[in-house]
């Protein structure tokens, strides 16, 4: 079974963690390591690997996991590939789950300029515009939740995949500056390697099983 807690510490600990299907079918062994606050840490693997369980289970939400993780909050943000906005204005989408006046006018125009989508600063109080964005742009609008809500932990699961190189550079350089406390687990396409900045981790993946 899986122990998960909540304890002071690192902002997110793995210890021999391995994520099964709904069947009890291996998906990947995650060897243990640490991610303290400030540190960035970038998961790339292929498709099918386990990658948005594992951002599940950080979140709670896959029960079907052995071995242990821990948190040091739960302040964590997960931004899957296609977040979540409610049916509302521009100022709620940015603002959930969080109440809209909970930020200035001035604070949403300025993590829209810092996402380059300033052009949606006259917008704020639009529930139309969720129906005419990109792909690109929701992710893009994500990110500004992100710097919005500054979590203990936030997890990028593909988060930056409608985006082009460029753009995706771009917000990470953006989520570094603004967010220098958060310590961000990013989950995304390519080998199976575990790229890190500030510290180290290992993983190893099963080939038995696909979600």
């Amino acid at each position: 079974s899986l122990e998960r807690e909540l304890v002071p510490g690192p902002a997110l600990a793995v210890g021999d963690l391995r994520i099964d299907d709904p069947r009890g079918r291996p998906l990947v062994s995650i060897e243990p390591f640490e991610l303290q606050q400030g540190q960035n840490h970038r998961l790339a693997a292929r498709s099918g690997w386990g990658k948005s369980s594992l951002a599940k289970v950080i979140g709670g939400i896959w029960p079907f996991a052995q071995g242990r993780l821990s948190l040091a909050s739960d302040d964590v943000l997960i931004l899957p590939q296609r977040s979540y906005f409610p049916a509302t204005t521009l100022r709620g989408m940015l603002s959930y789950p969080s109440a809209p006046d909970r930020y200035s006018e001035a604070r949403f125009a300025e993590v829209l300029e810092e996402v380059r989508l300033g052009g949606l600063k006259g917008l704020l109080d639009d529930s139309s515009v969720g129906t005419r964005l990109s792909e690109g742009e929701k992710q893009r609008l994500s990110i500004a939740r992100a710097v919005l809500h500054t979590p203990r932990l936030l997890v990028l699961d593909e988060a930056f995949s409608a985006l082009d190189d460029d753009a995706a550079e771009q917000m990470r350089a953006l989520l570094s500056r603004t967010l220098p406390a958060t310590a961000i687990l990013e989950l995304d396409h390519g080998s199976r390697t575990l790229a890190t900045r500030n510290g180290s981790a290992s993983v190893s993946a099963s080939e038995q099983a696909e979600v």
